[in-house]
């Protein structure tokens, strides 16, 4: 190995702030009397200031910046040297890497997102066919969400409407289920307005993202909808859940969205989801 090639083995080392006594000296020493490496260390270092001074166009969702992390965490890849890992061809290899995991669990979001959504009707229509009865019958929140406490991998409250005096309350709660999607349990709980049943499923943001469809942006939360086997299917993500609603509603069955919020004065909370169109 000639010395050129000893001291530009060393350029990530130098960067880093990491050589330090005899090994820095001798590096020192070779640089003063070598045109070449000289050239080829500050090239590097322009390289690295440009780097380091990008701003990203685009933040990542922290979903997906969670899932991207543990992805690159489980391939165990040795971590680099900062100078190493900036050089152009390292560079693009690692660019073309993190891409390559991005468009892979960009796809299994949106393909999740998609059975999500097809799950969601499917067991939908089971429940109007009567194949879905109910593991738990009560008209009480508190009840049901008691009832999911250590079935489900996660803590489910279920708000409670509370009515002005002489008002009845728009819909029914009228029980609940385990239903599975993706080899874990879900909650599936039953309501009825006017008659019509009313579906609302909630399983973990890492086995669905809501993605695609119309989305409409309501109070902080962005909400997908789409029409699915003919039925009105409502998706969003809030607190580390994911939430599907489903109904044969009018519109896009944003009446339906009344059995999430606690009282009649919540109503306009959920206008931005009407068609304007109708």
């Amino acid at each position: 190995m000639s010395d050129c090639d000893q001291a530009r083995q060393q350029f990530a080392y130098l960067l880093d702030g990491e050589l330090q006594g005899a090994e820095l000296e001798e590096f020192e020493t070779h640089l003063a009397g070598c045109t070449s490496c000289r050239q080829a260390l500050d090239e590097e270092r322009d390289f690295i200031d440009i780097v380091r001074s990008a701003k990203p166009t685009h933040r990542l969702p922290d979903g997906l910046r969670t899932r991207l992390n543990d992805r690159l965490q489980s391939e165990n890849l040795p971590r680099p040297h900062v100078g190493t890992l900036l050089r152009p061809r390292v560079v693009v290899a690692a660019l073309l890497v993190i891409i390559a995991v991005a468009f892979s669990i960009y796809r299994l979001q949106t393909a999740s997102a998609a059975d999500f959504e097809r799950f969601a009707s499917e067991t939908h229509l089971k429940r109007l066919s009567g194949q879905l009865p109910m593991e738990i019958s009560s008209e009480s929140p508190q009840a049901v969400s008691d009832w999911y406490i250590g079935k489900v991998p996660f803590r489910l409250s279920l708000p409670n409407y509370q009515t002005d005096p002489g008002e009845q309350k728009p819909y029914e709660l009228q029980g609940a289920r385990l239903v599975e999607f993706r080899n874990e349990f879900a909650a599936y709980i039953g309501y009825a307005m006017g008659g019509r049943p009313i579906s609302l499923i909630v399983t973990t943001e890492q086995l669905a993202t809501p993605r695609g469809g119309e989305e409409i942006k309501s109070h902080g939360l962005t909400f997908h909808f789409r029409t699915v086997q003919g039925l009105k299917v409502l998706t969003w993500e809030d607190k580390g859940l994911t939430y599907a609603q489903v109904s044969d509603l009018e519109g896009r069955g944003q009446q339906s969205c009344i059995i999430c919020h606690p009282g009649p004065s919540n109503r306009h909370l959920f206008d931005e989801l009407k068609d304007k169109g109708n």
